[in-house]
């Protein structure tokens, strides 16, 4: 059975992020066109990533957050819009982002990581510094988090 965006994620492969999003919104950028609008979680959700893949950060930003509004437990919105303000170079806002949803995710390693780089970047160690240990061993984020760790602790004693 064919899905609504089964277009969408093709142009989206073929980074025709442009016609993807042509395709997407309405002619005054503020509303998803029919048929997409079934799902508006998903269709947000996908103009935040082409905005994002076109580095306008700040359009990715409002996409993920109408993302959000339609589905506030979608944790891969919430990783999206953490990064979309990082790379906007606004980690006071990443930070506050993810500690919002890791009020619902505890455990979820990869927002702690994303908290940690968002705190190591305002230069805040000695938050970033137990996150970046709480990262389990066998998680693909653990060499990651180890290699932030170091650099987190040189740039806190200064050595």
């Amino acid at each position: 059975m064919k899905d609504i965006f089964d277009d969408i994620h093709r142009l989206l492969k073929k980074a025709e992020y442009e016609k993807a999003l042509g395709e997407l919104l309405a002619s005054d950028g503020g509303k998803i066109n029919s048929p997409y609008d079934q799902d508006l979680n998903h269709a947000w959700y996908t103009v935040g990533d082409a905005f994002y893949k076109l580095e306008q950060f700040e359009d990715a930003i409002a996409a993920f957050r109408k993302a959000l509004e339609n589905w506030p437990e979608d944790k891969e919105a919430a990783l999206a819009l953490s990064n979309s303000y990082s790379e906007n170079k606004m980690p006071k806002e990443a930070e506050l982002a993810l500690k919002s949803f890791l009020e619902k995710n505890p455990a979820n390693e990869t927002l702690i990581y994303n908290l940690a780089n968002a705190l190591f970047d305002q230069e805040k160690w000695d938050e970033a510094i137990p996150l970046y240990t709480s990262i389990k061993r066998d998680t693909e984020l653990y060499g990651l988090a180890q290699k932030n760790l170091k650099m987190a602790k040189k740039l806190k004693t200064g050595k």
